[in-house]
């Protein structure tokens, strides 16, 4: 009888040891997809129509569909879908396009995005239909967000700030956007009408090794004049920057401590010019840097002589000679940065 009980308790024992060992095998199949499987499907490409459902509602309908071109060149094209809800009540438009750039990590390098226009013109989102995939992590709905509440004549008076990580394909990107805009406005103004907008502010040629550091001149915070003639006869560091950017307050820490580094015997012009309002730029910049004695802080919120410096990202950094020679014009992340400036101070 004992005996019995015995081999019944084992056979249960064991029944219980399989059914533990089947658990644990569940939890990992179940983590397993967790980790490989959620992850891939939630960078799978969203579908255009839940696309336009998040931007104008679930009750959309497309009116008409109008391709406008480009009055100076025929092959700058955009199709655009006016969208009404089921009242008749106009929504707004939009239009798909694929964006293509060799630094995009998606499958052919290409991204889908939806550029979306409310009723008055302005655009209302610009959705990518999947996830952006780069080398480098971008807030890309931060920059996207940017242009919300913009139309192609508020784009030509107030530029977009460009983030410090994928500048060039953010600058793609943004010059896209821009081109889609004008077509856009074409469509609701008509052609004289597009053709009467003011022209766009200058452009300037990008400084590059060799070119003159154009005229500018800035106030800094202390109320004394910086400008091309001032800094003439000492070699001078312009850094570009913004206190509310997150990646650009961590690369000008990283320069900064460099300058730090490398200064000792070395009487150099030293000078930040912000995209950020003054307050909030000393509170980051000016109480933190080691380098207190000899850098300069101008705000340029206006990024007026920032544009005249051709700088559109932030932080970018200018070597300029006694001179007034650039002798570098790039990123402070630029590979061999501290051989460039330990060279550049020599």
């Amino acid at each position: 009888m004992n005996k019995e009980k015995n081999d019944k308790k084992k056979g249960n024992k064991g029944k219980n040891l399989l059914k533990t060992y089947f658990i644990i095998i569940a939890v990992l199949i179940i983590i397993f997809l967790i980790i490989f499987l959620i992850p891939t499907l939630s960078s799978r490409e969203m579908s255009l129509n839940k696309g336009l459902k998040t931007i104008f509602g679930s009750d959309y309908t497309i009116y008409e569909t109008k391709v406008i071109n480009l009055p100076d060149d025929p092959n700058i094209t955009a199709s655009f879908d006016t969208i009404l809800n089921k009242k008749g009540t106009l929504l707004g438009k939009y239009t798909l396009i694929n964006f293509t750039n060799l630094i995009l990590q998606n499958k052919d390098n290409s991204v889908k995005m939806i550029i979306a226009f409310d009723s008055d013109g302005k655009i209302k989102k610009i959705l990518p239909l999947s996830k952006i995939k780069t080398e480098i992590e971008t807030n890309w709905e931060d920059f996207f967000n940017s242009f919300v509440g913009k139309d192609f004549k508020d784009l030509l008076s107030k530029p977009v700030a460009l983030p410090a990580e994928n500048s060039e394909l953010s600058t793609s990107i943004r010059d896209k956007i821009k081109e889609i805009s004008s077509l856009s406005y074409i469509m609701d103004y008509g052609v004289e009408a597009f053709n009467n907008l003011n022209p766009e502010p200058k452009e300037y040629k990008r400084l590059v090794v060799g070119d003159k550091i154009p005229d500018f001149e800035i106030i800094d915070i202390n109320g004394n004049l910086i400008s091309n003639e001032t800094i003439k006869g000492k070699k001078t560091i312009i850094v570009s920057t913004n206190a509310s950017c997150g990646t650009c307050i961590e690369h000008t820490h990283e320069f900064d401590e460099l300058i730090n580094k490398v200064r000792k015997g070395k009487n150099f012009n030293y000078i930040f010019i912000s995209e950020t309002a003054q307050e909030k730029t000393t509170s980051e910049y000016l109480t933190k840097t080691q380098n207190k004695d000899i850098l300069k802080i101008a705000i340029d919120q206006d990024q007026e002589v920032l544009k005249l410096l051709t700088i559109e990202f932030t932080p970018e950094i200018l070597f300029v000679d006694v001179d007034g020679t650039i002798l570098f014009h790039g990123s402070p992340t630029t590979q061999n940065i501290e051989e460039k400036l330990v060279e550049f101070l020599k």
